[in-house]
């Protein structure tokens, strides 16, 4: 009987028969849940991503507001213009048209035109702007026509007091622009005054008067007090 070379059996006898189904399900588990850790993880880079932009363009908005202060004796930009707020369309009146200009842009167009101005758009907040003046305690009037406005000499802790912060409604057409106290518990029922927690673990991006930026919860005094909203302890002057 012909036999095969001595080293040509041995290989035949230890080839390896491959792969069986139990083990090929297991790679194929194996990889879905490595896929699905860097999806998460690719979620969570973007999301910080988003709210790292979120607070330079609330840094730049502070450093606007801070200019226009030093240009206007010391007063802090309103949430509309109280001298002109009957001539002009609302569009420029509002903070957003007073701060343009110290964006290299004019006060022209509508609201929608803003939107050209990249530091005015949030970028955790599709199809709209997404930032809030504290208009509640940083402005004086009542029926909706503002009556004054209020200075930095007046603030007690420029450093714990909110001026601008991620805002809930964005719409292009009806958003205004302005946010009230999140310790009154809007957040809960949103509307168009409403502080947004859409940043990751709930939070929000501030800019606060002496122009410095933070990241502030659902549960910091941000969001249980509305002592940080007010120019100074126990002030009852505000716009309704």
């Amino acid at each position: 009987m012909k036999t095969l070379p001595h080293n040509k059996q041995f290989v035949r006898l230890t080839r390896n028969p491959g792969f069986t189904l139990i083990e090929l399900l297991t790679v194929i588990a194996i990889i879905g849940v490595l896929a699905g850790l860097m999806l998460a993880t690719l979620g969570r880079v973007r999301s910080h991503a988003r709210s790292t932009q979120c607070k330079s363009n609330l840094r730049q908005i502070g450093v606007a507001a801070g200019m226009y202060s030093v240009d206007d004796r010391g007063y802090i930009v309103p949430a509309f213009d109280p001298s002109d707020q009957n001539n002009k369309p609302l569009h420029k009146n509002h903070w957003t048209g007073l701060l343009a200009a110290y964006m290299g842009r004019s006060a022209t167009g509508d609201f929608s035109g803003y939107r050209e101005v990249p530091v005015f758009v949030c970028p955790g907040k599709e199809g709209g702007f997404g930032y809030g003046h504290n208009y509640f305690w940083l402005s004086k009037g009542t029926g909706g026509v503002l009556a004054g406005r209020m200075n930095m000499s007046q603030a007690d802790n420029p450093s714990r007091t909110v001026l601008f912060t991620d805002q809930y409604h964005a719409d292009t057409v009806a958003w205004r622009g302005f946010v009230r106290p999140a310790a009154w518990g809007t957040w809960k029922t949103p509307d168009d005054y409403t502080v947004s927690f859409r940043h990751s673990g709930d939070t929000c991006n501030v800019v606060w008067l002496d122009g410095h930026v933070s990241s502030e919860s659902k549960n910091s005094k941000f969001a249980k007090s509305d002592d940080v909203w007010r120019l100074w302890s126990g002030q009852t002057e505000h716009y309704q």
